[in-house]
């Protein structure tokens, strides 16, 4: 639209900390990246940026004035001798006979994202007032959807590092099981789960597995995920029976959504008041697996003749998201090769060591 209806050459250029998705800092007048440009038949005057590159303006260019005061800049005759003028030679102008100039800001919630420049070279008319108004209302309704854009992948990054901090970096040195883990996000779906895993030694040479996910995605999720994570180190270290962790484990997750509810969260996207949980116990003394599930699918099992099926485990009810209270299944197993998997996003695969005789 802008190239040609308005002007004969267009580019825009945004602060590097916006094209990373970081905060901004009110003021701050560089550097700079191009992001986009458009032109009709320009004999180049300067090197071109390609996009993705960082630009840098001169400090007495109107680009860099715009950047630093977010006031826009009409230049409608640029007379012969404008760009050789000192500290204006970083004007980037796209053609040697470009003679009317506009730089308006990108701006959004009071900051600064960045300039779109026009220029005309082979329109003989100069841009006039109604032009610059024009160019202000393009860049205005553009600069929301980039902040937009800026503040989504801010919190994107944030739920990332959180979810991050809060999942096992190494699983604990323990002599009942070898455990194979990979956590890989099983959708495209923008936003990132609150599915968890853990592998927790307990007392007498036993061991915990754990996979767990939580309702929703984002910061909410992650933040859920780290509270219900920290809740089964805390319940599995009291050697309870696994039936019995979901269900105190339920009654975390009833406790999370009351208090949501009492703060007046909204209720569609935000708010998490569900989670899904496989809990085992693995005691290599006996060869025995107990394992106890709400909501969660049930782990699947490859026997040493390299047959694979899933475990006839009872489903119960996921916590919170039921609005009942129910008893989660509780089977046991003979010693085998073990998956407790989640179709979300993590997966652990566990295999029995060998006991002496």
């Amino acid at each position: 639209m802008v190239v040609p209806h308005l002007a004969d050459h267009a580019s825009v250029d945004l602060l590097q900390p916006v094209t990373r998705g970081e905060e901004l800092a009110r003021g701050l007048a560089g550097p700079v990246v191009r992001v986009g440009a458009n032109s009709v038949g320009a004999q180049q005057a300067g090197p071109p940026h390609p996009h993705g590159e960082p630009v840098e303006f001169g400090p007495d260019t109107p680009q860099a004035r715009c950047l630093a005061e977010g006031q826009p800049v009409l230049e409608p005759v640029l007379p012969p001798d404008w760009f050789s003028a000192e500290g204006r030679q970083g004007a980037h102008a796209p053609d040697l006979g470009a003679h009317s100039l506009i730089v308006v800001p990108v701006a959004a919630r009071g900051l600064v994202l960045g300039v779109m420049t026009l220029w005309r070279s082979r329109r003989p008319d100069p841009f006039e007032a109604d032009d610059l108004t024009l160019a202000q209302e393009l860049a205005s309704r553009a600069a929301v959807a980039i902040d937009n854009a800026r503040r989504f992948t801010q919190q994107q990054q944030t739920a990332f590092a959180l979810q991050s901090s809060l999942l096992p970096r190494t699983v604990p040195d323990q002599s009942a099981v070898e455990v194979a883990l990979r956590y890989l996000p099983a959708s495209a779906a923008p936003g990132l789960g609150g599915d968890w895993f853990d592998v927790i030694p307990l007392s007498g040479a036993r061991v915990a597995l754990v996979v767990g996910d939580v309702v929703g995605r984002g910061i909410h999720a992650a933040a859920t995920m780290g509270r219900l994570r920290t809740a089964v180190h805390t319940l599995a270290s009291l050697d309870l029976e696994p039936d019995e962790v979901l269900s105190r484990l339920d009654d975390l997750v009833l406790l999370l959504a009351a208090e949501q509810e009492a703060a007046g969260e909204p209720p569609v996207g935000e708010q998490v008041v569900g989670a899904t949980c496989l809990y085992a116990v693995y005691d290599p003394v006996s060869g025995r697996c107990s394992a106890a599930r709400a909501g969660h699918p049930p782990p699947v099992v490859t026997a040493p003749d390299g047959q694979v099926a899933l475990l006839d485990l009872p489903a119960g009810h996921r916590s919170a998201w039921a609005a009942c209270r129910s008893r989660p299944g509780r089977s046991n197993w003979p010693r085998e090769a073990c998956c407790a998997c989640t179709p979300t996003e993590s997966s652990a695969s566990v295999t029995s060591m060998p006991t002496s005789a």
